[in-house]
């Protein structure tokens, strides 16, 4: 009898040790699962934080002149991109060491701006259209052809010619591809800054890469409409996407809706303000 009652004892101990034993595996078990989904967690962190770029320690200065009239202030280089107006908006700035034309149309060329703003060092960038159009300023500085595709180096800042044109069957007018007009980016230590030109969302636009800041115009029917520019840059994806050119025959281009679609594309790109008008 008193070897029965020892028998069942230890099995009811092997069992109450067994029970024990599976809930303590149980639980080192639901320990490593939420470890593991910590460490995942923490992981898919590190790697938004990675695709949320860092803003680099080299980014120029950007003013808003006018429309689509800017000065780019960097590393001591001054550039104009499409100065026109008063000359007297200009002078903070100085005389510039580049400037940079994107094509013909009045609000981006004017002879009359810069005549007496420029010096015989001036580097001036320009599509042969451009060229064509200002034959009296190669007589005191060096036009430098700047056609699409192209790229050179002007006092350690690279410049890159991006084609800028209208693919619209009924925009095609304003921008033909054919008369090369161009936009730009600028590049100093892998750091690079792009100023669209008149243009729509191009293959050539869609297949830039880390940029930095953007620049870009927004007004039909002459380039994009806000949805477009929003669909554009939330592919392009720069750091930061700062609007210009934004007026049109019908008013200014709603840029509170533009940032609102943007933020639903792709949260990540900042919208900068400047003062344009």
């Amino acid at each position: 009898m008193k070897i029965i009652t020892i028998t069942v004892a230890l099995l009811v101990l092997a069992g109450v040790l067994y029970v024990f034993f599976v809930q303590q595996q149980s639980a080192s078990q639901e320990l490593i699962q939420d470890e593991a989904e910590v460490t995942t967690a923490a992981v898919g962190e590190l790697e938004d934080e990675v695709v949320a770029r860092p803003a680099p320690d080299n980014l120029p200065e950007i003013f808003a002149i006018d429309h689509a009239s800017a000065v780019v202030e960097w590393e001591g280089v001054t550039v104009f991109v499409d100065p026109v107006g008063e000359q007297s908006a200009y002078d903070e700035y100085g005389t510039p060491d580049i400037v940079v034309i994107t094509h013909i149309h009045p609000d981006h060329l004017s002879v009359d701006t810069m005549i007496g703003m420029l010096s015989q060092e001036t580097i001036v960038l320009a599509p042969q259209s451009v060229i064509d159009e200002v034959p009296l300023m190669i007589a005191n500085n060096v036009i430098t052809p700047f056609e699409a595709g192209t790229t050179q180096e002007v006092q350690g800042v690279t410049f890159t010619a991006v084609p800028a044109y209208n693919h619209r069957p009924e925009a095609e007018q304003y921008h033909p591809r054919e008369r090369g007009d161009v936009g730009v980016v600028m590049e100093v230590d892998g750091t690079r800054v792009y100023f669209s030109g008149d243009t729509e969302g191009t293959p050539e636009m869609l297949a830039l890469e880390n940029i930095d800041t953007a620049v870009v115009a927004m007004n039909l029917p002459f380039t994009m409409g806000v949805e477009d520019a929003a669909q554009v840059v939330a592919t392009v994806a720069p750091r930061v996407v700062i609007p210009y050119h934004y007026r049109s025959r019908d008013g200014m281009s709603d840029l509170d809706e533009f940032e609102r679609l943007l933020s639903e594309l792709n949260p990540d790109v900042q919208v900068e303000r400047k003062d344009w008008y």
